[in-house]
């Protein structure tokens, strides 16, 4: 949990929006679906799904994981620079590359940091330092260190833009890519 390290894949595209949200767009806001190609360096770069036509809001965008949506929203509302800094004040520590494929989740990232990242938002925009041990006792139970008020914490996220981000994400659940999951909570 602690040391591999995956890409997140689209799990990683709420940071993108979430700077988007936090520099006030609405999450009606309305994004380009038409097909993207990009030149990189001399070579170009299309990235698959979506690219169907018209304008789709950042709301449908995340619940239906619209890569060419993402992308575009990094491109033109969401400076990659501020997604890696927004991701990294909430909890991922690993290096992260400045490129636009990171908004497709094309970093790589521990279980951890992913999960302390999105504790982010459930936790009303504060991030907390993941803590493992939470006090030390004696074999009698006497407390000889208690380190559960030590944890360091911050505000990285508006309180009312970490409500929009986890509003939006609930869309994945109720009318986006994972649907099949509501089965478990009824």
């Amino acid at each position: 949990v602690t040391q591999i390290k995956r890409q997140p894949g689209s799990s990683f595209k709420p940071f993108v929006y979430a700077v988007a949200v936090n520099d006030g767009y609405s999450p009606a806001y309305g994004i380009s679906n038409d097909p993207l190609t990009v030149n990189i360096g001399g070579r170009n770069w299309t990235p698959t799904g979506g690219g169907t036509g018209g304008k789709i809001t950042m709301r449908k965008a995340i619940a239906r994981s619209v890569n060419v949506v993402a992308v575009r929203t990094a491109m033109e509302i969401a400076p990659l620079d501020k997604v890696i800094n927004l991701a990294h004040e909430m909890g991922i520590k690993s290096e992260l590359p400045n490129v636009l494929s990171l908004a497709l989740g094309a970093g790589e990232v521990t279980p951890l940091e992913i999960t302390n990242a999105f504790g982010t938002f459930a936790n009303e925009g504060i991030w907390v330092e993941p803590v493992a041990i939470l006090r030390i006792e004696d074999r009698n139970g006497k407390v000889i260190e208690d380190i559960s008020m030590v944890s360091n914490h911050k505000e990285v996220l508006s309180e009312g833009a970490a409500y929009i981000m986890s509003d939006m994400m609930t869309e994945v659940v109720e009318n986006g890519t994972a649907t099949s999951v509501r089965q478990f909570f009824h």
